[in-house]
């Protein structure tokens, strides 16, 4: 190695001797700074700031960048001492004892050391023959260093690529935001399924309770006053009545336990999902991560780093889309709520005939009078109230425990579908993991 005290005392030896290249020298050199001018226009000019990113990351866009300036820092100093070669050396002098002078040469950032510095060594080598006037080396030397340009090149294309790769994959916030787009999408749909059930079982309870109240008022309507007794002190009335308050009891009951389980149910989607998003995110942020741990570490090359985020994104999404299509809440939901509709629809059967009956009554006893007493004709109908009762009572719990049967083993389905997926997505991953290694190794 030639220090630079012993550079700068040989330029005076060289201005003196006016030492000469031969046309074979400068037509290289010329070929070779062509080459070295044509590389400027492919290596990235601008630096892109990164912020709120992950420790790696942001490691990795150092070293990215950080190679970047070395690299054009290097080039800019092998282009001035190419420039500077003609067909005598005295004015080389100065700019190769800039080449010792390059922070670059002591770098340790693991890309550079690997692609550009085997050229630069190769220049110094140079400018030690140029200073110490060996001129017949200087021919044999430069187009050595011209073979080792075209190796330089292809280290510096494939390098380049393999940031681009990286780069392209590390950091953002596209699958972040993704999932929250998804989250956000579920948990839309969900709260207007909510709303759809409250407001489809408030409006079945009234319908048909109203349907009903009025019905009743249309009866007691229709008693003629010449019946000759009060209706509210009658067996038949007050039984009627006491059907109509057990039902307004049951409906109301069973109304208010189903918008219970209802938001119990939204609750238990909720966290579901909450925990399919963070689940998501975690594998998101381990495949990502996962191989800039290992070339931080020097444990995996860039080369395997930029294969490995090959087609990640599609791996990564087909993951994701699997997870949530776990949370399948709407089917069991519907099944659940809409036989409310049903056993309501059979109940309204039996009263409305129950009803009209007793309005049939009204008319005869209106039309015929003593002939044909009230009360006797309403005296069958008792059974049927009661009958009708029970089927009410039966088919309430019914559905009360149908619901929560419902409910719970949404939960079930759900937790189960998420503990498949997951086992599928080590599965789809595991093969991209095991060729990493695999590749690092080598």
């Amino acid at each position: 190695m030639i220090s630079r005290d012993t550079i700068l005392g040989l330029a005076l030896l060289v201005l003196a001797a006016e030492a000469q290249l031969s046309p074979k020298v400068i037509e290289t050199k010329e070929t070779f700074l062509h080459e070295l001018h044509s590389l400027q226009d492919v290596i990235p000019k601008d630096r892109t700031v990164h912020t709120n990113e992950h420790q790696s990351a942001l490691e990795i866009y150092r070293i990215f960048d950080e190679f970047l300036t070395q690299n054009q820092e290097s080039i800019d100093a092998v282009l001035r001492v190419l420039k500077l070669i003609d067909h005598n050396l005295e004015n080389v002098i100065q700019d190769c004892v800039k080449i010792f002078d390059l922070d670059s040469l002591d770098s340790i950032n693991v890309l550079f050391v690997q692609v550009t510095k085997p050229l630069l060594y190769e220049v110094r080598d140079l400018c030690e023959l140029i200073t110490g006037k060996r001129v017949d080396e200087v021919e044999i030397a430069l187009e050595q260093i011209e073979r080792h340009a075209a190796d330089y090149r292809q280290r510096l294309d494939q390098a380049l690529k393999d940031i681009a790769s990286v780069t392209g994959q590390v950091g953002g916030d596209h699958f972040n935001d993704r999932i929250q787009l998804k989250e956000t999408q579920l948990l839309t749909h969900l709260e207007m399924l909510n709303n759809t059930f409250s407001t489809e079982m408030d409006q079945n309870f009234t319908k048909y309770f109203t349907k009903w109240i009025g019905k009743y008022k249309q009866f007691t309507s229709m008693i003629p006053d010449s019946v000759g007794y009060d209706a509210n002190d009658q067996p038949g009335i007050a039984a009627l009545f006491n059907f109509l308050d057990f039902l307004d009891n049951e409906t109301s009951v069973l109304q208010t336990e189903l918008d219970e389980f209802l938001s119990y149910w939204v609750d238990l989607v909720d966290e579901t999902l909450d925990s399919v998003t963070n689940g998501s995110l975690e594998v998101v942020d381990f495949l990502e991560n996962y191989p800039l741990e290992n070339f931080l570490n020097g444990e995996a090359s860039l080369k395997c780093t930029a294969e490995y985020y090959q087609n990640l994104e599609g791996t990564i999404l087909a993951v994701l889309d699997e997870f949530y299509w776990c949370v399948d809440y709407e089917q069991e939901m519907m099944k659940a709520f809409l036989q409310i509709g049903s056993v309501l629809d059979s109940t309204d059967k039996a009263v409305d005939f129950v009803l009209d009956s007793y309005i049939t009554c009204a008319k005869l006893a209106g039309q015929f009078g003593s002939d044909l007493e009230l009360e006797e004709c309403l005296a069958d109908l008792d059974e049927l109230l009661d009958q009708t009762s029970e089927f009410v009572e039966r088919k309430c719990n019914e559905i009360y425990y149908h619901v929560e049967d419902a409910m719970v083993f949404s939960g079930v389905i759900m937790g189960a579908c998420v503990h498949m997926k997951a086992r599928d997505a080590v599965f789809q991953v595991g093969g991209k993991l095991t060729g990493f290694d695999e590749c690092s190794k080598n």
